[in-house]
């Protein structure tokens, strides 16, 4: 269940990732995000009433910063799909959101087998590896700029994972990922009330960012449903593996090209879930 559910979060955020990033092409970062945060909204309050549940202060407080700093990991990401290959910003973004969680899930007391514990390993070598290129295409990386923005966008999704996953437990239903996208989507709108922010889209910009939102949303809503299965380190490497999906998409779809070091990348993945199946 743990694997299943991480999986599915994995493709929801890779198959996010990549609508929202060619909606971030032809739009503002910030108007991609106010056509589809909402979208995700409204899927997590309809589905609210099947996983009905109960939250504290504290609880509240976690998901509301869990949507902020989601929120943050959104605009800086946006921002570098907008002008940089998505194959190549997604490595840096997904190594640390899932080396964040699984720093704070070890520090906090998990203790994953050996077997899961190498699988953890490989899962952060094969992040990077799926987004590389022998070709020098990957050189943009290098860029200071490039590199901060990168850095603080899987900083702000790693802290997003972290808040969420410590937002209540099985009681409180849904109740964490609608008070994280509740929380996000205000200051969204909020920004966005501003004259000339935000601009109008066409139809097809405005399918491809409420697609975005809602696969986003439901990713939510299974890494939730993931980490009450099991340690939130196992959960976070298997979902930090969706640049996969977004690499596939790009060289599919866009014909970005790629090297032997995806493939590499997609095979220690492999190796990786088999190594944290055994947890289970």
């Amino acid at each position: 269940m743990l694997i299943g559910l991480a999986l599915l979060a994995a493709v929801g955020y890779g198959v996010s990732d990549f609508a929202g990033g060619l909606a971030s092409r032809r739009v503002r970062p910030l108007t991609a995000l106010l056509y589809g945060h909402p979208a995700g909204a409204v899927l997590v309050a309809a589905l609210l009433p099947l996983f009905p549940g109960s939250l504290d202060v504290a609880s509240v407080v976690f998901a509301a910063l869990a949507g902020l700093a989601g929120l943050l990991g959104f605009v800086l990401m946006y921002q570098l799909m907008a002008s940089s290959p998505l194959k190549v910003v997604s490595p840096i973004t997904a190594l640390l959101a899932a080396a964040t969680p699984i720093a704070c899930g070890l520090l906090s007391g998990e203790h994953p087998r050996a077997t899961a514990g190498l699988g953890i390993a490989f899962g952060l070598v094969a992040i990077p590896l799926i987004s590389g290129s022998p070709n020098g295409e990957a050189a943009v990386l290098h860029r200071t700029k490039v590199l901060l923005l990168a850095f603080a966008s899987g900083g702000g999704f790693g802290l997003y994972f972290v808040l969420l996953a410590h937002a209540g437990g099985a009681a409180s239903g849904l109740w964490p990922v609608m008070i994280a996208r509740a929380s996000s989507t205000l200051v969204i709108i909020a920004i966005a009330a501003r004259p000339g922010v935000v601009a109008t889209v066409n139809r097809r910009t405005g399918a491809l960012a409420a697609c975005a939102g809602l696969l986003d949303a439901s990713a939510d809503v299974c890494f939730l449903f993931a980490t009450r299965q099991g340690y939130l380190s196992l959960v976070s490497v298997i979902t930090a593996l969706y640049p996969a999906i977004t690499v596939l998409l790009a060289v599919s779809f866009l014909r970005e090209r790629a090297g032997w070091l995806p493939c590499a990348g997609l095979a220690l993945s492999a190796v990786s879930l088999a190594l944290i199946a055994r947890e289970r």
